[in-house]
């Protein structure tokens, strides 16, 4: 990681990302730490703030300004659930304690914080919640016991960044890699109204962390997932749509996931 990177705060104002710092370019450079034990760490009685405190002096002292954080996970821990599958709560007791513990780390350590609040792997396994994606009543009682709480308690963070869904094609009939599938319409929907609510709710920002460059193409990939377009015609809404891309990428991956095989174009 190079040590130039300049050691700024990335302040998510009403308008645009501007970066605190002489050069005023919204440039991250930073890292995917998603868990110390994975779905247990907020909320799940797992928090332990010397392993983030360390974690983030660390990848601070390297020069990078933002790290990648996984909440839910697979909702092992968190939400609350009710016996039919509904969200009933954010999580144990201590689930906004150790939240903004994490979030004011991130502050002090001068991180972007990016939440993503869910991965794929809730659509795997015995205990799985791939309903919570294909079930709007079981999505919206998500949104409003769980995410709705919790941008109270992010309010006026402006460190911070919410991501839906870690990989969310995974999940997705066609290109399933889980125990559960669901249609692309419902997890556009999905995406569209948490975006909707972080829109509603806050001033954060909020993306997908898509799992390749091919379900951000329409011209060259499988199709743009993710555009207002895509997402609108899920579930029409004005302000349901994602602040910016998150694309992974993997290396080695073969054609059409990498960009390095193909000649560069000014539109995807």
């Amino acid at each position: 990681m190079p040590q130039s990177l300049p050691r700024a705060l990335l302040l998510l104002s009403s308008t645009a990302f501007a970066l605190s710092s002489a050069s005023r370019q919204a440039l991250w450079a930073g890292v995917n730490l998603p868990w110390n034990q994975f779905g247990y760490d907020i909320g799940g009685s797992a928090w332990n703030s010397t392993y983030f405190s360390t974690s983030f002096e660390s990848i601070k002292s390297y020069g990078a300004n933002s790290v990648r954080f996984w909440l839910h996970a697979d909702g092992r821990s968190t939400p609350t659930f009710s016996e039919d599958g509904e969200v009933t709560g954010m999580g144990g007791p201590n689930f906004g304690s150790d939240l903004m513990q994490l979030v004011e780390l991130a502050k002090a350590h001068e991180l972007v914080l990016q939440l993503c609040l869910w991965s794929f792997d809730m659509c795997k396994g015995e205990d799985r919640h791939a309903d919570l994606i294909s079930n709007v009543t079981k999505t919206d009682s998500y949104v409003k016991n769980a995410l709705t709480p919790m941008l109270e308690l992010l309010r006026g963070s402006k460190h911070v960044v919410i991501e839906a869904i870690n990989e969310p094609e995974w999940c997705m009939k066609s290109f399933c890699e889980a125990d559960e599938c669901v249609e692309v319409s419902d997890m556009q929907r999905f995406t569209a109204k948490i975006a909707e609510a972080v829109h509603s709710l806050s001033t954060l920002r909020v993306t997908t962390g898509s799992a390749s460059l091919k379900f951000s193409s329409s011209g060259r990939g499988e199709a743009s997932y993710w555009n207002d377009a895509s997402l609108r015609t899920a579930f029409p809404s004005t302000v349901g749509v994602l602040d910016f891309y998150n694309v992974h990428y993997c290396a080695p991956l073969p054609s059409p996931h990498t960009p390095h095989s193909h000649a560069p174009s000014p539109t995807l």
